[in-house]
């Protein structure tokens, strides 16, 4: 059997050509109307939080990417792993199949002189691409890599967003529209009545939970303080669109609530301006989910179950 060869990126690429691949993809489903990251099947298999190899989580960008090639592509099951990585594991991946590029970003130290001789140090940060597939594409692996990931049952699942909601201890009152009011620092939600159903009225909390996380006092997102503050609202909506399908895909329920696609004009506009911006709004929408997850008294949610999937091991490279 002829198998693929080995892809992997590592050549210092020009970090503006990286940002404009993603933001283009990004665009481009944006003008069809769609959300990439919100895609799904009947299953809603693809809001898991997509798994390296050994179990690790990719986060930020690489969220988006691999939720948009799953659900353009079909792909079941969570995990995702490169060509070496899966010959360790004494599989094997055809040559038609096509991979998926991620990125991470990478510390470069430059040495040099400065005016007085002295020898100076600047570190800056360069994006690298490697490749990756998804087990669907890959033959010989474990049972466990393939199996299809499962919803939460219904009761567990309402169990599960009461206890992460409360473990929060944002204050939340009922008023006459959904909304967070960053100078009382104070979520204001409509009946729970008002609501197709419970787990909707519960995504929403989770929506503006992660809005909660914009203040001074814990995470400090504030984008007037940007050189261009424009779009303000749309930007911070952005975070809080991805922070909330992230956030979902931790506790194991689809993302329902529908607040943001009113920003989609605006959205397109940010990012045909600003090609880094997607990869600031999931950066920021994942430290707004790792923040809610550390105010829980275990410090982690119940993530949907995946079948004999082995304990994380190892630090993940750095991503976005």
């Amino acid at each position: 059997m002829t198998t693929a060869t080995e892809n992997i990126k590592t050549s210092f690429n020009d970090n503006q050509n990286i940002y404009s691949k993603v933001t283009q993809k990004i665009i481009a489903d944006l003008e069809k109307g769609e959300l990439s990251w919100r895609q799904k099947d009947s299953q809603a298999i693809h809001f898991i939080r997509p798994l390296r190899s050994n179990g690790v989580p990719f986060t930020g960008i690489n969220r988006l990417i691999l939720a948009g090639s799953a659900s353009a592509n079909g792909f079941q099951s969570p995990y995702w792993m490169t060509l070496r990585q899966a010959t360790d594991l004494n599989a094997s991946i055809p040559v038609d199949q096509q991979s998926t590029t991620v990125v991470f970003a990478d510390k470069v130290v430059t040495e040099g002189q400065g005016e007085d001789g002295e020898p100076l140090k600047q570190e800056s940060t360069q994006l690298k691409e490697y490749s990756v597939y998804n087990a669907d594409q890959i033959e010989g692996l474990q049972d466990f890599h393939y199996k299809k990931p499962e919803l939460i049952n219904k009761k567990n699942r309402l169990k599960t967003l009461e206890k992460f909601i409360a473990g929060t201890k944002a204050e939340i009152n009922t008023g006459s529209v959904a909304s967070y009011d960053a100078s009382s620092d104070k979520i204001e939600m409509t009946p729970s009545s008002s609501f197709a159903n419970q787990e909707a009225y519960y995504g929403a909390v989770l929506n503006e939970l992660i809005h909660w996380t914009q203040h001074e006092s814990r995470l400090n997102r504030d984008f007037k303080k940007e050189r261009n503050g424009n779009h303000i609202l749309a930007k911070e909506a952005l975070v809080a669109e991805l922070g909330y399908c992230f956030l979902t895909a931790e506790l194991g329920i689809e993302p329902t609530a529908d607040v943001h696609s009113a920003f989609v004009k605006s959205w397109l506009q940010i990012l045909k301006h600003d090609s880094k911006f997607i990869f600031i709004a999931a950066s920021q929408a994942q430290k707004a989910v790792d923040y809610l997850i550390s105010l829980q008294p275990l410090n982690e949610p119940k993530p949907r179950s995946v079948a004999a999937e082995p304990k994380p091991s190892g630090k993940a490279n750095p991503a976005f």
